[in-house]
C-alpha cells in the first residue's frame, strides 16, 4: 500500500502541488501570518520540539530534505518509521493551527 500511495503522489504531482502549497503557505508576503499557531500546535501534539520557533518551521520546510527528516514519518507512508497514529493530528495542524 505504501508503494501505491508514493506512485499516487509523484503520477498525480500531488507531492508536487503539496510543496508548493506549503512554499505559498510559508511565504512571507503572506499578511495571514499562521506558521507560529502551527508551530504552537505541532508542539502541544509532541510532533515538534519545544524549542522550535516559527522562523526554525519556515527553514524546515522551505527544504524537502530537512521537511523530510524532521516532519516526514508523519506525511511519507512509504518510510519504515511511518507514524499512523500521529500523523492524523499532523494533517489537523497544517489544517487548522488551533485544532
Amino acid at each position: 500500500m505504501r508503494r501505491d500511495m508514493a506512485r499516487c503522489g509523484t503520477e498525480t504531482s500531488f507531492d508536487d502541488i503539496d510543496y508548493l502549497f506549503q512554499m505559498a503557505r510559508m511565504s512571507s508576503d503572506s499578511s495571514d501570518d499562521t506558521v507560529p499557531a502551527l508551530v504552537e500546535c505541532l508542539k502541544r501534539h509532541g510532533l515538534a520540539e519545544q524549542s522550535l520557533t516559527a522562523d526554525d518551521y519556515k527553514q524546515i520546510v522551505m527544504d524537502p530534505t530537512s521537511d523530510q527528516e524532521h516532519f516526514g514519518k508523519y506525511f511519507d507512508e512509504t518510510r519504515d518509521d511511518y507514524d499512523a497514529e500521529q500523523s492524523p493530528a499532523y494533517w489537523a495542524c497544517n489544517a487548522d493551527p488551533n485544532s
